[in-house]
C-alpha cells in the first residue's frame, strides 16, 4: 500500500489476486509508478503503466544488470544493508559462510563473522558497535593455523553484477542499457 514503485518482472498485477491487483491500481492513483518487464504486453500496460518488453528468459540479466548500477552509483541504504541483511557475511571459496567455529575453537558455528571497519579486525556481525565492510576481501587464519580467502557476500554480488553492466546486458535482453539504467535509478530512488 505504501510502495512508490512497483516493478514486474515476467508478471503483471492482472495476474496477481484480485486483492492484490486493487491495491496496484489505488497505489498508481497515488502517483506510484508501475513498471512492467515482460517480453508480452501485458493488459495493464494499456493504462498508465510503462511496458518494457525483454528477450524471453533474459529476466536475471536485466535484475543483474540493475543490481550492478544499484551498487556502482552507491544507490542502495548502506545502513539497512549492513545491518539487516547478509550482505557484510565473509564467505569462503566453498561459498559457506566464516563463522566464529571457524576461526576460534568452541567457537559458534551459528556466529557469523564480518570485517570491522572501526578496529580493522575480525568480529561477529551482531557484536555492539561493529561498522561491517561491505566491500572487504582479503585472507583470514583458520583455528588449524590453515588460511583461506574470503570475501563480503556484497563483494560477491558485486563481482556477479559487474558481468552484466548496461551495455552488456542490453545485447542479452534487447532493452537498452539507457533503459536499464533508468530504471535501476528510478527503482532505487524510490521512496516508500
Amino acid at each position: 500500500d505504501n510502495a512508490r514503485y512497483l516493478l514486474f518482472i515476467g508478471r503483471t498485477p492482472a495476474t496477481a489476486s484480485m486483492g492484490a491487483l486493487n491495491r496496484t491500481m489505488k497505489s498508481r492513483e497515488l502517483g506510484s509508478k508501475i513498471v512492467v518487464v515482460d517480453p508480452r504486453m501485458p493488459e495493464i500496460a494499456y493504462a498508465n503503466v510503462e511496458w518494457i518488453p525483454i528477450i524471453p528468459g533474459t529476466d536475471a540479466a536485466f535484475l543483474l544488470s540493475m543490481i550492478h548500477v544499484i551498487i556502482s552509483e552507491k544507490l542502495y541504504d548502506e545502513f539497512f544493508v549492513k545491518n539487516y541483511t547478509n550482505a557484510p557475511f565473509l564467505i569462503k571459496p566453498d561459498k559457506k559462510p566464516l563463522t566464529e567455529a571457524d576461526i576460534k575453537d568452541g567457537g559458534d558455528p551459528n556466529a557469523y563473522i564480518v570485517y570491522d571497519k572501526n578496529t580493522g579486525s575480525l568480529k561477529k556481525y551482531n557484536e555492539k558497535g561493529v561498522d561491517p565492510d561491505l566491500m572487504y576481501s582479503g585472507e583470514v587464519v583458520l583455528k588449524d593455523g590453515s588460511k583461506t580467502q574470503v570475501k563480503t557476500a556484497f563483494l560477491l554480488l558485486a563481482e556477479r553484477a559487474s558481468k552484466y553492466a548496461p551495455p552488456e546486458a542490453e545485447k542479452i535482453t534487447g532493452v537498452s542499457a539507457e533503459t536499464i539504467t533508468r530504471i535501476a535509478r528510478e527503482f532505487a530512488l524510490a521512496k516508500g
